[in-house]
């Protein structure tokens, strides 16, 4: 009786060893993602930036911020997110996500009347007056932008000062009563002053938001892609 009882015991032991257990595969790793954006539209992209990795789990998205000039030289990023169509060249592929507005402004308490284009305009030009004229680098997009459109092609004055980033351009303005300037849209605060322009003049303002790809987007990376266009839709409307 004792034989066969180990008998059993025996075989279900070699039973069981040769028995494959089933194990679920693990779950597959997200696929990084390289975004790079500009510190100009930062204040743009930041929440619907962390929207839209956390709704896509297939994707690990790094996000870094490198100044427009270096963008051209960078090849490795995934996407690369800009204003302008500055860099929209062959090869590249480019999905519109929203616009951006380009303001004129002022410190409310600037001493001279700002409603004329062609006060302001000879004021960025030449200014002779106590006026605290601000400007970005040669080259900043911001700058050629307003140069092209408000200037007529024109140049700012060399006694004009300059701001590295519009967040420095806008605590000047608020700090010095006499200071002009101009900043995107998405940079305004409270006691900042707009110097209105003809609709036609502010509508060439307006920029376009790009992202940019070296090749065509794979599927996870248009999801991505796609959500941030609706996220900017959303919060336009």
């Amino acid at each position: 009786m004792k034989i066969k009882v180990w008998f059993w015991v025996y075989l279900l032991g070699i039973v069981t060893a040769c028995t494959s257990i089933q194990l679920e595969p693990p779950p597959p790793s997200p696929t990084p993602i390289r975004v790079v954006i500009t510190p100009l539209i930062f204040p743009l992209i930041q929440d619907s930036h962390h929207d839209c990795a956390a709704q896509n789990p297939g994707i690990a998205v790094s996000l870094e911020i490198l100044p427009q000039s270096s963008l051209p030289a960078d090849q490795t990023a995934d996407i690369t997110i800009l204003m302008g169509e500055d860099f929209i060249t062959k090869g590249i592929f480019a999905y519109q996500l929203g616009w951006e507005d380009i303001f004129l402004v002022s410190n409310p308490g600037v001493s001279i009347d700002l409603a004329n284009l062609e006060k302001v305009r000879w004021e960025f030009l030449d200014s002779q007056r106590n006026l605290s004229i601000w400007t970005y680098p040669e080259g900043h997009i911001l700058r050629t932008i307003v140069e092209e459109i408000i200037l007529e092609n024109g140049h700012f004055s060399p006694n004009a000062m300059i701001a590295s980033n519009p967040g420095e351009m806008v605590d000047t303005i608020l700090q010095d009563p006499e200071a002009i300037g101009y900043i995107p849209g998405s940079w305004l605060k409270e006691g900042i002053h707009i110097i209105p322009l003809d609709p036609t003049i502010q509508a060439r303002m307006r920029q376009p938001i790009l992202a940019l790809t070296h090749q065509e987007p794979d599927t996870l990376l248009s999801a991505y892609l796609s959500c941030l266009q609706s996220s900017w839709d959303q919060r336009t409307k």
